[in-house]
């Protein structure tokens, strides 16, 4: 199976101290952010790779801190 993935465009295997890095799927340095919204445009304004729930309308972003 991780040569099937590795085969993706643009996928790379992470080193031993990479993956250790990785809490929860979210890396180290970053967060999820949820903020109100009433559309997935609106959400996309502040984080480009936002997501929208239009059933309690909320944004939810992952955001990466620059070191």
């Amino acid at each position: 199976m991780l040569k099937s993935i590795l085969n993706l465009e643009g996928a790379q295997e992470l080193t031993k101290k990479e993956q250790k890095n990785i809490k929860a799927g979210i890396p180290v340095g970053c967060y999820v952010a949820y903020y109100p919204g009433n559309s997935l445009a609106e959400c996309r304004v502040e984080y480009p790779n936002a997501t929208y729930n239009s059933i309690n309308h909320t944004c939810r972003a992952l955001v990466c801190e620059e070191f």
